[in-house]
């Protein structure tokens, strides 16, 4: 009788690959599909904490107020400032200082405490040239049910992000 060494067959080795391959299948579109809306949320959070830096910074430079809008129904935002005859004039500066959420994400909300509306949906946080922020806190929310926050502090002066966790 011919006796038998420790080990697999060839065939268990790739009925066992097989098995493995399944199951990536099934679960690497979900986990990426995960990290991607985490990506896409950070990056529209990051962006829009550095615009705001940005308009405080100019603000102070330029010895203009600054207004950062958000249109909360289309997902759109943009930076005016206030020139010497006070009107408002879009920013530009050679940067792109507006900008739209990608499709899966949207805004969620905004609080704080003196609402300014310019119409409909839009809202404006200031920027003064003395360096202080109207203090404000813009909610975003991924589809799949994510949210960060970007959070503007009133004397201090500085904006930070934040995940939010409900």
């Amino acid at each position: 009788m011919q006796c038998r060494q420790g080990g697999f067959t060839l065939v268990e080795l790739a009925v066992i690959i097989l098995i493995i391959a399944a199951c990536v299948t099934v679960v690497f579109p979900k986990f990426s599909n995960g990290l991607l809306d985490q990506q896409r949320l950070r990056s529209s959070v990051s962006k829009i904490a550095g615009i705001a830096e940005y308009a405080r910074q100019r603000a102070v430079s330029t010895h203009f107020t600054h207004l950062l809008h958000f249109n909360i129904e289309q997902g759109t935002y943009w930076v005016t400032a206030h020139t010497p005859d006070g009107k408002l004039m879009p920013m530009t500066d050679g940067l792109n200082l507006k900008g739209r959420l990608p499709e899966d994400i949207r805004f969620s909300g905004i609080d704080f405490p003196d609402i300014r509306t310019d119409s409909g949906d839009v809202v404006a946080i200031e920027f003064s040239p003395q360096g202080w922020i109207e203090p404000a806190t813009v909610y975003v929310a991924s589809s799949q049910g994510r949210k960060m926050s970007v959070v503007m502090h009133e004397m201090l002066g500085y904006v930070e992000t934040l995940e939010v966790f409900e």
